[in-house]
């Protein structure tokens, strides 16, 4: 009787990985990334996320008293990276940010968005695909530029998947909004 050779596979492991290139010349080539892992994930156990190499990884709270980005460097102790967020980073070097462990197996995601009646700024929201696959969000979104320098004005269509460990930037128009990723057939 054969014996079939993934028998010989006892500790498989899914991945799920974003290439970030590295700096561009004087400005930070800018990435936003997400983590498919189902629950909070400190960014230490995520695979050369936190390098030797000059790098930054920033989270956006719009709900935070000044609405600013917070950098992982001064608030290591309670920043993890949690599952259907964005974040912001950038990396001297290419790297290949790898994800490990357990994923997001839901069909669909709800994101809580904030909204300032106030302050336009901060009714953006930085929300992340929570899956190890392509994933599609019930509205328009922005991403960043082709060369990381800032934010492409143009709204990127509903059709459009967002690749598995990307991030997007989405904004609030009302109180209570939520967004919604639904996970792409495969």
């Amino acid at each position: 009787m054969a014996t079939s050779i993934w028998n010989e596979f006892t500790n498989y492991q899914e991945i799920a990985y974003i290439t970030i290139s590295c700096y561009n010349g004087n400005a930070d080539n800018w990435a936003f990334i997400a983590s498919p892992l189902a629950e909070n994930t400190a960014p230490t156990t995520v695979d050369n996320l936190i390098t030797e190499t000059a790098y930054d990884l920033y989270q956006f709270n719009p709900s935070d008293t000044l609405g600013e980005w917070q950098n992982y460097k001064a608030h290591t102790d309670d920043f993890n990276l949690v599952n259907g967020r964005g974040y912001l980073y950038a990396n001297e070097n290419e790297v290949n940010i790898i994800f490990k462990g357990a994923f997001n197996e839901d069909e669909t995601k709800e994101m809580n968005l904030v909204y300032d009646t106030d302050n336009e700024r901060k009714c953006w929201n930085l929300i992340g695909n929570p899956f190890p696959c392509n994933a599609y969000l019930d509205r328009e979104y922005y991403v960043l530029k082709e060369d990381g320098s800032g934010i492409n004005p143009e709204a990127v269509p509903v059709s459009t998947p967002i690749p598995p460990c990307t991030g997007v930037f989405v904004k609030a128009e009302s109180e209570g909004e939520t967004a919604v990723f639904t996970r792409a057939v495969p």
